[in-house]
Order: C-alpha cells, then structure tokens, then sequence
C-alpha cells in the first residue's frame, strides 16, 4: 500500500512533457481546393442572406412605420368611410 502511494507522489512530482503541434502550420489538416470551392461563398448563401435581410427590414418597417399609422384616427375614420359600404353591400 506505500509503495503505491510513493509510487502516486512520484508521478504527480514529475514534470510532464506536453507535445503540443500547432494544427495551422501542418499541410494534413488543411483541405484540399477541391473542398474549398464547394464550401466557399456561393450564389445561394448570398441570395438567402439577401432574402433573409431584405424580409427583416420590410417587418421592422412594417411593424415601427406603418403600423402606427394606420392606427392613427384620421386614417381608420378616412377608411371606414370608403369601405364601410363596400363591405357591408358584399355581405
């Protein structure tokens, strides 16, 4: 039993010796041109991330532009008026 311990003591008093490889500098890990060109920034990437902009843009403008507008009481009474009887006529 104390010689496992001692034995426990010794290891934990010795330096270990880390090897450490820098992953960048190897040739190995690095992909080959073939790989990059069907992962690099392509036609459809750009066409979503425009899609995806251009949809949050027209929401907010929706949302904090015309929204408020259209609550405003001058603009719902200007409606009723021109459509109230269009949609009664229709029911």
């Amino acid at each position: 039993m104390s010689d496992e311990k001692n034995s426990l003591e010794m290891k934990a008093v010795e330096p270990s010796v880390a090897q450490h490889e820098d992953s960048s500098t190897t040739t190995d890990s690095l992909p080959s041109e073939e790989q990059t060109k069907r992962t690099a920034i392509n036609a459809l990437l750009i066409f979503s991330c425009l899609t995806v902009g251009a949809s949050s843009m027209l929401f907010g403008y929706d949302d904090k532009v015309i929204s408020p507008i259209a609550a405003l009481e001058p603009f719902v009474s200007s409606q009723e008026t021109t459509l109230y009887p269009i949609l009664t006529s229709l029911c």
